[in-house]
């Protein structure tokens, strides 16, 4: 049984889920999935469950590699409007169940958590060019890096979706033999499962892979806060010091609320902190990069 109506756990239920989280048709489910703020799918109610948490665990897992698998197959049929040949782009999404919160992740947008203690702890690996196992697999595929580290060149990222320039690169190591891109509609891939039979017919792997990393945090709302963050802001701080930046605007907002009732307190604590990441880049000397990120506080300190 997945809840308290006593539906039972098919893979229909869980397809309908991944649809409905990819905006490809309405659901009539009664959880009423839906997109927040780009990156974490909720339950508008909590769930309750009475099987094994390892079935519910393994369920997860699936439906996030499903809606990965999917993305990428939406991705390859729309990719001249999408301009996916030269443009790509990392993902983070987590799922809220229970007392759980499953992540899962290609590229190098980090989620780290912030402890009771305002201590920070990494969840996510960043699949770059710093990453020893990914750089093994690339090479192992017949992939390279330059002299400056970057794959091909080009990108200092291992893992994503689109990028599709990366074909090009495969049929001159060991896939010689893979269709070209332009020809794949040829082979009817419109069809998810006929796409599934057709990379597995040629053997296609993508040296930028959008298969996930998937980790589990149990008891994730005994935190402080959930932080997500793009490589805009690791290029220029650590998981400390975007800590100690995001602890002192904290204090730094919490006197100006007290002493000035301001309304719109999210966006005065964001600017506070944004001033304090624009500082670290200035140091640099370098251009700033896209910074993005979104903060959770769980124990609602804001």
């Amino acid at each position: 049984n997945f809840n308290d109506d006593n539906t039972e756990v098919t893979e229909d239920i869980v397809n309908e889920l991944v649809d409905k989280a990819l905006g490809l048709k309405k659901s009539n489910s009664k959880k009423n999935f839906k997109i927040i703020e780009k990156e974490i799918l909720v339950p508008k109610e909590e769930i309750y469950y009475d099987f094994n948490i390892n079935k519910a665990n393994e369920l997860i897992k699936n439906l996030l590699k499903n809606l990965y698998n999917r993305c990428n197959h939406k991705i390859i049929l729309n990719y001249e409007k999408l301009k996916g040949i030269k443009c790509g782009t990392t993902a983070l999404v987590g799922i809220y169940f229970y007392k759980n919160l499953y992540v899962s992740n290609i590229g190098d947008t980090r989620l780290i958590i912030i402890d009771p203690n305002f201590k920070p702890i990494q969840i996510t690996t960043d699949h770059n060019n710093k990453n020893i196992s990914e750089k093994t697999r690339i090479l192992s595929m017949g992939g390279y890096f330059n002299d400056k580290n970057y794959l091909f060149g080009r990108v200092n990222i291992t893992r994503g979706f689109g990028d599709l320039w990366q074909l090009e690169k495969l049929y001159t190591t060991f896939y010689s033999n893979i269709p070209k891109l332009k020809d794949w509609k040829n082979y009817n891939i419109n069809n998810f499962d006929d796409f599934n039979f057709f990379l597995n017919e040629y053997k296609i792997n993508f040296f930028i892979s959008y298969q996930p990393d998937i980790y589990m945090v149990e008891n994730y709302n005994e935190n402080i806060a959930i932080v997500t963050a793009s490589d805009g802001i690791w290029s220029c701080m650590n998981n400390d010091n975007l800590n100690n930046s995001l602890y002192n605007s904290y204090l730094e907002y919490n006197y100006i609320d007290k002493n000035n009732k301001i309304e719109d307190s999210k966006e005065v604590f964001n600017q506070i902190l944004l001033s304090k990441i624009k500082k670290k880049w200035d140091k640099r000397g370098k251009l700033i990069d896209n910074i993005t990120y979104i903060i959770k506080f769980l124990n609602k300190l804001l």
